[in-house]
C-alpha cells in the first residue's frame, strides 16, 4: 500500500519528464528501424584469382665415387652431399628441374653457368663464366630436367691459375648461377612471360669442394577480376523489435504524460503518501464540532502531523467530512482539502 503510494506520487510528480525521455526514445527506435531498412547490410566478395600458374626452378647436385677412398665404397652414388672430395669424386653431376602449369604448353629457356669474380676494394676487375647447360624447349606435361657434368679439377686448377697470377691484391670467387625463362599462354589470349635466377657459392679446399646453399626459385602468376559488393536483406527481426518497442514506448510515454498532468496536483496521492507514512499517528474518528471549541486550520497534513508530535496526541481522521484533525483541550488543530467548505458547515472563518 505505502509502495503503491509512492509510486504514484512518484508518477504523478516526474511522469512529466519520464514521458518525454520515453517519446524520444521511441522516436530514436523509429528511425533507427527505418535506417536499418533504408540501408541493409552489404558484403564485400574479395577478386577472384583466374589464370594462376606456378613456375619454379630447381637445382640437384651429385658424385658418382670413381678413385679409391676409404670414406666410401666406389661407384656410390653421394646426392646433395654439403662437401665432396676432390679425388673421391672428381666429377660433379648437376641436373636443373623445370616446373610449369602442367595443362599448359610452356615454353622455357634453362642456363646454368658456373661464374668466376676478381674483387679489389669490393670492386669487380675480372669476370669469366663457363656455361654448363644451355637448353631451349617446350615443356607440354609440367616439368623437365636437364643435366650437366663438371670436371672439378680442371675447374679448380683454372680457378688456382688466377688466383696465382692476382696473389693478395684481389680476392676469387666462384659461382654455380642459374636462371629460367618462360613464356606461358593464358586462357583469355594473353600471356605469361618471366625470369627465374638463383646462385650458390662453389668453394674450394686443397682436397674438397661444395656449394654453399640449395638452388631454388619460384614464381606464381595470376590474375585478379573485380570485386563485388553484394546487397543483402535487412535484418527484419532488428527492425521489428525497434519498431515494437518505439510503439510501446510511444504509447507508454504518451499515457504517462497525459496520467501524471491530470494527477500532478492531486490532493489524494498527497494524502495516501502521508497516511501511509504517519500511519502509526493517525485514527479515524469523527471531527469534534463542539462550539465551545477553538478551531486552528493547519496548512497540511505534515505540519499537523508535527502538533501531534508535539503535544502528543493522536492525529484523528474524519473519512465522512474528508478532514484530518487534532485536539488539545478545547484547541482542535485541523486540515482538510477544501477548509472554506467546513468552515462555512461550522459557522466559523479559519483564521479564528
Amino acid at each position: 500500500m505505502s509502495t503503491t503510494a509512492r509510486i504514484k506520487r512518484a508518477v504523478a510528480m516526474y511522469g512529466g519528464t519520464l514521458g518525454a525521455v520515453a517519446v524520444v526514445v521511441a522516436l530514436v527506435a523509429f528511425s533507427a528501424a527505418g535506417y536499418l531498412y533504408l540501408n541493409p547490410p552489404t558484403e564485400e566478395i574479395p577478386p577472384e584469382e583466374t589464370n594462376v600458374q606456378q613456375f619454379s626452378l630447381s637445382v640437384d647436385h651429385s658424385a658418382i665415387v670413381t678413385n679409391t677412398t676409404s670414406l666410401y665404397p666406389r661407384q656410390t652414388r653421394l646426392q646433395n652431399q654439403p662437401v665432396y672430395f676432390t679425388n673421391a669424386t672428381p666429377r660433379l653431376r648437376i641436373s636443373l628441374l623445370a616446373q610449369t602449369p602442367p595443362d599448359h604448353p610452356v615454353t622455357v629457356t634453362q642456363e646454368l653457368v658456373v661464374h668466376h669474380r676478381g674483387e679489389f676494394n669490393g670492386r669487380v676487375f675480372w669476370r669469366n663464366e663457363t656455361t654448363l647447360i644451355e637448353n631451349r624447349q617446350t615443356i607440354e606435361d609440367g616439368s623437365a630436367r636437364i643435366n650437366a657434368s663438371v670436371n672439378v679439377p680442371k675447374l679448380q686448377q683454372r680457378r688456382t691459375n688466377v688466383t696465382r697470377e692476382v696473389g693478395s691484391i684481389g680476392t676469387i670467387t666462384s659461382e654455380i648461377r642459374t636462371r629460367l625463362s618462360y613464356s606461358s599462354p593464358t586462357d583469355d589470349g594473353g600471356n605469361y612471360t618471366g625470369e627465374l635466377t638463383a646462385s650458390t657459392p662453389l668453394q674450394f679446399s686443397d682436397a674438397a669442394y661444395w656449394l654453399g646453399n640449395n638452388l631454388s626459385a619460384s614464381q606464381t602468376e595470376r590474375q585478379l577480376g573485380q570485386g563485388v559488393v553484394r546487397q543483402l536483406s535487412p535484418n527484419y527481426t532488428l527492425i521489428g523489435g525497434l519498431a515494437v518497442g518505439g510503439i510501446v514506448l510511444f504509447i507508454a510515454g504518451l499515457g504517462v504524460v497525459v496520467w501524471s498532468s491530470r494527477h500532478a496536483e492531486s490532493y489524494e496521492l498527497e494524502i495516501d503518501v502521508y497516511r501511509d507514512r504517519y500511519d502509526e499517528w493517525i485514527s479515524e474518528g469523527e471531527f469534534p464540532t463542539d462550539a465551545t471549541n477553538k478551531y486552528v486550520y493547519i496548512n497540511s497534513i505534515l505540519d499537523l502531523v508535527d502538533v501531534a508530535i508535539d503535544t502528543n496526541k493522536r492525529v484523528i481522521y474524519d473519512p465522512d467530512l474528508e478532514t484530518f484533525s487534532v485536539v488539545d483541550g478545547d484547541v482542535v488543530y485541523y486540515h482538510a482539502e477544501d477548509p472554506t467548505t467546513l468552515s462555512s458547515w461550522l459557522g466559523f472563518s479559519t483564521n479564528e
